[in-house]
């Protein structure tokens, strides 16, 4: 017995499945093990009598007139009886059932064809069943691909709600589109240019061990640009189920085979119209026919990699506004911090300078008119010797008067009193000229400037908080002085730091002062030690102090505009972050090492020679 299934042409084959045979006859008759057998007159009719579910039996082939043909197929197969019936699938006409006597002819009894024909309508139903449950299990496949493609969607957009991070959402696809796909290489292109689309490279990446990575890959491909380019923009989708059996361009094949690419599936990228990039399917081991399902699956895919690119560049420009207004807010601190300090600086400097000059005004006069003082004073003394001399007995009352005023004493004491006189009017000049250097309101350029003159000039300024008064017995100055050679700087604004860093230090030790009274320490002495060096070619300056110190937490505030300690009016918490203006646009450095009761000691450094680029404005 066998079952012959008809095909679309009205041919057909022997199903290999469906046989059962003699062992006698099993090696000598190959029918019904897949055997093709085209019948023209089936073909013809298109299954002729077996369409009105007639049996056809033949007792013996070789008396029904069949012509020699027929009879000769019928020989090469051993048959010399047969009975055929036709197998139905619901109205549908889907095979034959055949039984075939190899032996001799046979006659078929009625009852024998009743019975076949019965097992024919049988394994009909049981076909119709069994196709049922194949398009079940189909649809069973295929409602678990759709799920199992609508729960990768979903993922897809919780990420890209949860995360605007688009390399973690297209490496996570990626890895979740090769799986469920079945693939052996899923990529994400992007290209390098929105006008030019010649050039672009692999941003991310799932492949197969076996297979060759893509990532950072370069790609130049002009015929891509040329003839697939506008498609892509209108949504096309490109799917290629063999490469090398298509109407690909050399140029495209050769590209594609450089990657082991054999099949080839390309969704477009898009975002507000504009083609961004690429989601490439790669099958490498064989050909592939891509389904509908497959290409509707990764066009919402790449829907959601468009909304994630879109939110994506929506934070991006959030981002760089919000850092555009706090460089903003940071830069308008900074420049009202500047404005403030500067008008303080500049009301300081205005003063010293004014009181320099009101007082170099009388001690020029004073010193001028010394030296005519000292010269009439000579020529009256050698007039008196010369009296003396002609007239060495004067009256009784003269020689009373010279003795009176000691005239002896006032000829010998009054070159030393002009001596000293001079001396205190050329330390007065000194002091304005000191005043001035401070200032320095007419140097509004770079010049060599001499640091140490710089910190002597602050000193002075300050010398009135360094004596004894009711807060310290006195604050004792140690200078550690190297040799530095001249430097090239801002000398005002630099004095400016000195000023603020050494006020700083005098405040903390001030502090200092009141706490060790306050708890009856008899032992402490405050003291602030200036230290200068040459550290290859920047200049190193260094303000000590052994105060109250600070902690960790102030210490990382402290250049922070408008950040103090001081109680309110006693501080703008403007000198420190001014100063580190000023030291970072001489191309230094200003830092601060301090603990919690071990003093403070900043740390100025800037190069010896200055560049124009790092000094562009004033501070």
């Amino acid at each position: 017995m066998a079952v012959y299934r008809f095909n679309a042409d009205w041919g057909g084959e022997f199903v290999r499945d469906y046989e059962s045979a003699n062992p006698r006859w099993q090696r000598n008759v190959n029918l019904g093990v897949g055997v093709v057998w085209d019948d023209t007159d089936l073909q013809e009719t298109q299954g002729g009598r077996y369409r009105n579910n007639e049996t056809s039996v033949v007792d013996d082939v070789y008396s029904m007139g069949f012509p020699q043909c027929h009879i000769d197929i019928l020989e090469q197969y051993h048959v010399k009886a047969f009975m055929t019936t036709p197998i139905f699938v619901g109205q549908e006409l889907w095979g034959l059932l055949g039984a075939y006597q190899h032996s001799g002819s046979r006659h078929w009894a009625a009852m024998d064809v009743e019975f076949f024909s019965q097992i024919a309508t049988q394994l009909g139903v049981a076909l119709q069943q069994a196709e049922y449950v194949e398009q079940v299990r189909s649809q069973s496949v295929q409602l678990a691909h759709v799920a199992e493609r609508q729960q990768i969607l979903a993922s897809v957009i919780t990420k890209v709600r949860e995360s605007l991070d688009l390399k973690e959402i297209f490496e996570t696809t990626t890895q979740e589109i090769r799986r469920v796909l079945n693939a052996d290489r899923v990529i994400v292109f992007r290209f390098y240019s929105e006008t030019s689309y010649d050039g672009g490279e692999v941003v991310a990446e799932d492949v197969a061990d076996d297979f060759l990575s893509t990532i950072t890959a370069k790609v130049y491909d002009r015929c891509l640009g040329e003839q697939y380019v506008e498609k892509f923009r209108s949504g096309y989708v490109h799917a290629v189920t063999d490469i090398y059996n298509s109407e690909l361009n050399d140029c495209y094949v050769s590209m594609l085979s450089r990657f082991q690419v054999r099949a080839n599936l390309v969704v477009p990228m898009l975002q507000q119209g504009k083609l961004w990039g690429l989601l490439c399917i790669h099958q490498c081991l064989k050909s592939r026919e891509w389904q509908e399902s497959e290409v509707e699956f990764l066009n919402q895919i790449t829907s959601q990699f468009g909304v994630a690119r879109q939110h994506a560049e929506l934070l991006k420009h959030t981002q760089q506004q919000a850092t555009q207004l706090s460089q903003a807010l940071d830069h308008l601190r900074e420049t009202q911090a500047h404005l403030i300090h500067s008008e303080k600086m500049s009301s300081l400097g205005q003063l010293v300078a004014g009181v320099a000059h009101e007082i170099n005004n009388p001690v020029n006069f004073i010193y001028g008119n010394l030296i005519h003082i000292d010269e009439y004073t000579q020529n009256l003394i050698e007039m008196l010797n010369l009296y003396q001399h002609h007239y060495p007995e004067p009256e009784p009352e003269i020689k009373q008067q010279a003795k009176v005023a000691d005239l002896e004493f006032i000829a010998e004491d009054l070159p030393k009193l002009f001596a000293s006189l001079k001396l205190g009017a050329e330390r007065i000049s000194e002091i304005v000229l000191t005043l001035r250097n401070f200032s320095r309101l007419d140097q509004a350029e770079v010049k060599l400037v001499d640091i140490h003159e710089g910190l002597d000039s602050t000193l002075l300024i300050l010398q009135h908080r360094v004596k004894r008064n009711s807060l310290h017995s006195g604050i004792e100055i140690i200078k550690q002085y190297s040799k530095l050679p001249l430097v090239e700087c801002f000398a005002g604004q630099l004095n400016q730091v000195f000023m603020n860093l050494l006020a700083n230090a005098i405040d903390a030790l001030e502090e200092s002062c009141h706490q060790a009274a306050h708890l009856g320490i008899t032992n402490y002495y405050p003291t602030v030690t200036i230290r200068t060096q040459l550290v290859g070619d920047w200049v190193q300056i260094a303000i000590k102090d052994n105060g109250i110190g600070m902690t960790e937490s102030v210490k990382t505030r402290l250049f922070d505009p408008f950040f103090t300690t001081k109680p309110v009016g006693q501080g703008t918490g403007l000198g420190l972050s001014i100063s580190y203006q000023i030291v970072e646009k001489h191309g230094g450095k200003l830092h601060c090492v301090s603990q919690p009761s071990q003093g403070a000691e900043f740390l100025i450094e800037i190069p010896v020679k200055q560049f124009e680029v790092k000094l562009m404005g004033n501070v």
